[in-house]
């Protein structure tokens, strides 16, 4: 039986170009999103992507694109080089998806969830992920750490649950 949160992913509108599907009711299929999806591993920085992490089976990106194209996000994709993951990606992207709109759906603070991705060249994905809100403009623990000790204390032990 599937998941519910794998059934909502599904319910999103889809949009499909190039071997990249989004599923996502906030962000349209663009260029720039169809390069990005299938090049996870080997996309450069560009005034308009900032690389936060990139390791064999995990990129984290921040994009930031116009407005009525989706604005600022990121996105935490997972691009996969061996055939194992490529016949078997449920585990990370949707795995991702349902984890993010679990914790949405408990209360947690979370970024919020605006999309899953997958790209797929010759029937095997090549990589998959979520998009979720850019925290622009919000203050790290450490920010808050350095500027204000008394509160950092407060937002530690709220962090830890």
């Amino acid at each position: 039986m599937p998941s519910p949160y794998l059934t909502q992913i599904r319910q999103q509108q889809k949009s499909t170009s190039a071997g990249v599907s989004l599923y996502s009711d906030h962000i349209p299929l663009s260029p720039e999103l169809i390069q990005v999806f299938s090049s996870l591993d080997v996309i450069a920085e560009s005034p308009s992507l900032k690389i936060y992490k990139r390791e064999t089976r995990k990129s984290v990106l921040h994009l930031t694109l116009p407005p009525d194209l989706g604005g600022s996000f990121v996105i935490k994709g997972y691009p996969f080089k061996r055939i194992q993951n490529q016949l078997r990606p449920a585990r990370f992207g949707p795995l991702e998806a349902s984890t993010q709109l679990q914790a949405q759906e408990l209360g947690a603070i979370t970024p919020s969830y605006l999309g899953y991705f997958e790209f797929k060249k010759f029937g095997l994905t090549k990589s998959n992920g979520v998009i979720i809100e850019a925290l622009d403009g919000k203050k790290t623990l450490m920010e808050i750490a350095l500027t204000d000790p008394p509160l950092a204390s407060k937002a530690f032990l709220l962090a830890i649950p």
